[in-house]
C-alpha cells in the first residue's frame, strides 16, 4: 500500500494507521483539498460522510476546538477520520471551511457543530441555530459555559405566555462553617 500522506500531499500528518482505520490531523486551510482527494482516488474511495463532531479545549491557546469527521469506504469498510484544530480568531468564534458542497450529509452535522460550540462553517449554505433557540446567548458545550446558562425559561399565567429571566441563584448555602453541614 502506498504511504498516505504521498498521495494526500501536504497538510496532513498520519496518526494512526490500521486495517480499516485511518486518522489524519490536518491543517484547517487543505481540508477540502484533502477531502476531495479522498473522494477521487482510488485507494481510498471515501464517498460516504457518516459523522462530524466537535471537542473544546479551552486550555489549549492555539487549538481549543477540534473538529472531527468520520469518512466511510463502503467498498472496502473502511474508515477515516479527519481531525482539524482551529483556535477563537473574531469575535469569539472560530472558523473551518465547510464539506457540504462535497458532502449534503454535513449540513446538519455542522449546523450542530455551529450551534453548540460556536464553530463557523465557511462556505455553509444554511448555518442557523437548530438545537437551541434563536435568541439563545452563548454556545452550550463549551467547557467555559456555565452550566446553569444565563436565563431560564418559565410559564407566566398572567400573560399566558412563556418568559425569559435572568437566573438568580441562592448563595446562601455556599459557605459551611461546619464539617458536615446536613448534620
Amino acid at each position: 500500500m502506498l504511504h498516505v500522506q504521498n498521495i494526500i500531499g501536504k497538510g496532513a500528518q498520519l496518526l494512526v494507521k490500521s486495517r480499516d482505520l485511518i486518522i489524519l490531523y490536518l491543517d484547517k486551510n487543505y481540508l477540502t483539498s484533502v477531502v476531495k482527494v479522498l473522494v477521487a482516488s482510488n485507494l481510498f474511495l471515501q464517498k460516504t460522510f457518516m459523522d462530524a463532531w466537535a471537542c473544546h479545549f479551552p486550555e489549549q491557546i492555539d487549538q481549543q476546538y477540534q473538529i472531527n469527521y468520520l469518512l466511510l469506504n463502503l467498498i472496502e469498510n473502511r474508515r477515516v477520520i479527519l481531525r482539524v484544530y482551529t483556535n477563537e480568531s473574531i469575535n469569539g468564534l472560530a472558523f473551518v471551511d465547510s464539506l457540504t458542497a462535497i458532502f449534503k450529509g454535513a449540513n446538519w452535522a455542522e449546523r450542530e457543530i455551529w450551534d453548540l460550540f460556536g464553530v463557523f462553517f465557511s462556505g455553509h449554505p444554511d448555518l442557523r441555530r437548530i438545537l437551541t433557540d434563536y435568541g439563545f446567548d452563548g454556545f452550550p458545550l463549551r467547557k467555559d459555559f456555565p452550566i446553569n446558562g444565563y436565563v431560564e425559561l418559565r410559564f407566566n399565567y398572567m400573560k399566558g405566555g412563556l418568559i425569559y429571566q435572568p437566573i438568580k441563584l441562592a448563595q446562601d448555602f455556599r459557605k459551611f462553617e461546619f464539617k458536615n453541614p446536613w448534620a
